[in-house]
């Protein structure tokens, strides 16, 4: 099936999709935290895109994205940058958004990236199509890199050949596993396995898919953080400002002793 994209708009928060002349979605974005497992503070929060068709249907976000292409991609990514601007750049948090590796060669976007967003964002990189791509992608990267974006490999298994060659190629700011690891009952031995070998290749470790206290019982490493139910569910943008305008009160010394001179 092919996607013709017609139309995009955002407003109020929810992006609008036209396609094909008679199609339509939304897309709301939300926000799960990724979390110390040690003491439950929230280290980041991920951007997802919660799809609703006309209908009112709930959509699957991943294989409606399995139809797009790039161009639609990377329109999608500078509505996700509107979105915090419009709503969170002065918390001054680490968030991520979701990109494949192949939007990162159009300059022209990366510059559009640069140019648009007023806080430094993380990219995680869904998807490798060969390590010619990661290659031609270098540049690019390390541009964004020096304007302090930060690069996370996403969904990281270790039989995929691509990110596990791309390891090597690319400074990773974090690396976070696949969930799949946890679906099976040596997944938990197998995540202690890699989380030395792949602490050569970036100091932070991401866990995804934790959804039992057991899980996180088992990973309680120096700069392994989680993400998944056992935590937070994905978050709308209401519900995330309530969340930090609590940690802000929370935080806040009661009382204030001012020094004059």
């Amino acid at each position: 099936m092919t996607i013709k994209i017609e139309e995009i708009s955002i407003d109020n928060n929810i992006v609008s999709v036209f396609w094909n002349n008679q199609n339509f979605v939304s897309l709301e974005f939300k926000l799960q935290p990724i979390v110390d497992p040690k003491n439950y503070k929230i280290h980041g929060y991920e951007v997802l895109s919660h799809l609703v068709n006309s209908s009112g249907e709930r959509l699957n976000s991943e294989e409606f994205f399995e139809y797009i292409n790039d161009e639609f991609i990377k329109k999608i990514f500078l509505c996700q940058i509107r979105f915090l601007n419009d709503n969170l750049s002065q918390f001054n948090l680490n968030i991520s958004l979701n990109l494949p590796l192949s939007c990162l060669l159009d300059s022209s976007f990366v510059d559009e990236v640069i140019e648009n967003t007023e806080n430094p964002i993380i990219i995680e990189v869904t998807k490798i199509e060969s390590i010619k791509e990661v290659n031609a992608a270098k540049r690019n990267i390390v541009k964004l890199k020096k304007q302090g974006h930060q690069f996370w490999l996403d969904d990281y298994h270790h039989d995929e050949k691509l990110k596990t060659s791309a390891l090597q190629c690319i400074d990773w700011d974090a690396i976070k596993l696949d969930k799949s690891y946890l679906l099976y009952q040596d997944g938990l031995t197998m995540i202690g396995m890699l989380i030395p070998l792949l602490k050569f290749h970036s100091k932070k470790i991401i866990v995804e898919g934790v959804e039992t206290s057991s899980q996180r019982v088992a990973f309680l490493h120096p700069e392994v953080f989680h993400q998944g139910y056992n935590y937070y569910y994905p978050l709308s943008l209401s519900e995330t400002l309530d969340l930090l305008n609590f940690r802000e009160i929370k935080e806040t010394p009661r009382f204030e002793t001012v020094l004059s001179a």
